[in-house]
């Protein structure tokens, strides 16, 4: 069972003291479960409209006891969750009132960003949808870090979906289906919109058009850099704890959803390699091959190429690592 009010970040304590001189005393704490993506629905809504009307009717801020006193505005509930928003995972186990403040939170600092993810609507944008719908896309809850680094350039925040929509000329139908690597290969041909692009003709295509299963309807965070070149891959992925709890060498399939719509967007090669320069860096991912084969990239002067070396060291492949939405777990809980 968690310590309560002790788990709370200082943050959140700071935030209280500056606002309110209440005392604390915790509901029951939610049930420790994976801390997912919740979307702004309208029960959060509600909560906060009805801590409003709660507040109008009352002569004063004094009341029952904290951390939610149905008689604090609005505007200060959102001020502390404002405060805590560097470990807002910890403020979502107080209680459930708490998790939907987080919730709006979370909404908030995603409208500051949006315009820099690659989500649903950039995918409707660039991509061509034949009138259906990638389906609901959630607020992320990231770790706080990489909200910064989206800003400074050093990853790539997209949405996943859980299909994707093609169309077969053969029948007329437009089909839904997994946003796999091979699937993705061929859209980006022609998209709708922004720069064309495809895997690079000398790639590995038997690997990339195997069956894999395919996990979308998340949120990817890719980082941009080639890192720890030159050691096998056994060294490498474990390095990835150094970015942080819920960090991890990329996936493969995922890694060339986020590539290739990074790039007909914005233009940008993202693990970028020129042979003619003598530059063949490639990224090492997570996947494997039904035989055991390790997945590696990079986007060269004809497209993405793919291709699967061994697993030892060699000068020019590093490895990517990415970010997950926080879990419970994560926490160390």
């Amino acid at each position: 069972m968690l310590n309560l009010p002790g788990a709370l970040p200082g943050a959140f304590y700071s935030g209280i003291n500056k606002l309110y001189s209440g005392c604390f005393k915790a509901e029951e704490p939610c049930e420790r479960k994976s801390l997912e993506l919740i979307p702004l629905t309208d029960q959060v809504k509600n909560n906060l409209i009805e801590m409003k009307e709660e507040a109008s009717n009352a002569n004063s801020l004094e009341g029952p006891t904290c951390p939610f006193n149905p008689f604090l505005l609005e505007e200060v509930i959102l001020v502390i969750g404002e405060n805590a928003k560097t470990d807002l995972p910890s403020l979502q186990l107080v209680n459930k009132k708490w998790k939907d403040v987080t919730g709006v939170v979370y909404a908030k600092m995603f409208l500051e960003i949006q315009h820099l993810v690659s989500g649903k609507r950039k995918y409707e944008e660039y991509m061509d949808t034949y009138g259906q719908d990638l389906g609901p896309e959630v607020v992320p809850h990231l770790p706080y870090k990489v909200y910064d680094d989206l800003k400074n350039n050093l990853c790539m925040v997209t949405w996943y979906p859980l299909a994707v929509p093609v169309k077969n000329e053969k029948i007329g139908l437009v089909l839904m289906v997994a946003p796999a690597a091979g699937v993705m290969g061929e859209l980006v041909q022609n998209p709708k919109k922004g720069n064309k692009t495809c895997f690079a003709s000398d790639s590995w295509f038997d690997g990339i058009n195997e069956p894999r299963d395919i996990r979308g309807g998340k949120w990817v965070v890719t980082y941009k850099a080639n890192m720890h070149k030159g050691i096998k891959y056994a060294e490498q992925a474990p390095k990835a704890k150094e970015l942080g709890k819920g960090a991890d060498v990329v996936d493969f399939d995922e890694t060339v959803f986020a590539v290739f719509m990074h790039y007909v967007e914005k233009g940008e090669k993202c693990f970028s390699r020129n042979p003619a320069n003598h530059d063949y860096s490639l990224v090492r991912t997570k996947t494997v091959s039904k035989d055991g084969w390790r997945f590696v990239l990079g986007f060269g002067p004809s497209g993405l190429y793919v291709s699967n070396p061994y697993d030892c060291a060699y000068d020019s492949i590093g490895v990517a690592f990415s970010r997950s939405p926080l879990t419970l777990e994560h926490l160390g809980l």
